[in-house]
Parts: C-alpha cells; sequence; structure tokens
C-alpha cells in the first residue's frame, strides 16, 4: 500500500450513523431554546437566594466565561488558530466552521 492510503472506516461522503441517532435522541430529550437560555444566564452571572434559619441569603456567581465561549463558537464557529513550527513552515492556520442544521 501506498504510505497515506486510507485502508478503512467509512468512506468519504457517506453519513456518520452514530452522529445521527445522538442526535436523534438530544433533539428528542432536551428543549435547546432553555439550553441557550440558561447559557445566557451563565454568561451574565447568577444570583441565587436561599432560605435558612437565620433567613434568605443571597449569592452572587460571577459570569462563566466557559458559558460564553460556547455562544460564541456557537454563532460564530471557532477562532482560527495559528501554529509556529520551526521546521520550515512559517505558519499554519487551522480552521473549523460549525454549521448547525434546524
Amino acid at each position: 500500500m501506498a504510505k497515506g492510503t486510507k485502508t478503512g472506516g467509512r468512506r468519504k461522503g457517506s453519513t456518520n450513523k452514530a452522529t445521527d441517532e445522538i442526535r436523534e435522541i438530544l433533539d428528542s430529550n432536551v428543549d435547546f431554546n432553555e439550553v441557550v437560555k440558561k447559557l445566557l444566564e451563565l454568561t451574565n452571572g447568577v444570583q441565587l437566594q436561599v432560605m435558612t434559619d437565620k433567613g434568605a441569603k443571597i449569592y452572587t456567581e460571577k459570569p462563566d466565561a466557559a458559558a460564553a465561549k460556547i455562544l460564541m463558537e456557537y454563532r460564530w464557529g471557532k477562532p482560527q488558530q495559528k501554529i509556529e513550527h520551526s521546521g520550515g513552515l512559517t505558519e499554519i492556520i487551522i480552521s473549523k466552521k460549525v454549521i448547525v442544521k434546524k
């Protein structure tokens, strides 16, 4: 076999049945509008009021950077990453586009 020849796995262009099954399960069990609302809450910070024996106590959670990153990547995709390499190439750009089907 020639170097770099693919010998196994799915053929190029065929559908990934495992991914389709996972999507079907998620779509039937998860309300994604609610998920996005919760992520928005986390990006703004959350206040919780807890009742104790001594009365109500309010906790304030800081904005969650990970939730904000998820929302940004969901909306605009992951940013390009530059990687420096010492072997002749000066720059490699890795780019991934996120496409969401409804």
